[in-house]
């Protein structure tokens, strides 16, 4: 059974760009570990006072193994 995450990251005040940045390389290396099916970063759309994360995993397996 896949297994998912939803994160929601909250920037300090003047640093959603760096929140941003990290968290867009951070994307690249999870969409290649082993049993990784989806990974977005999302940036809520009233502003940037969040970044959401979403993975999905092929299992629980593929959670404990990274």
């Amino acid at each position: 059974m896949a297994v998912a995450a939803f994160v929601r990251f909250t920037p300090k005040p003047g640093m959603a760009d760096e929140l941003a940045s990290r968290l867009a390389d951070a994307l690249v290396s999870v969409r290649t570990e082993p049993g990784n099916q989806l990974a977005v970063v999302l940036r809520d759309p009233r502003g940037p006072e969040a970044e959401f994360g979403f993975v999905i995993y092929r299992d629980w397996g593929a959670v404990e193994a990274k």
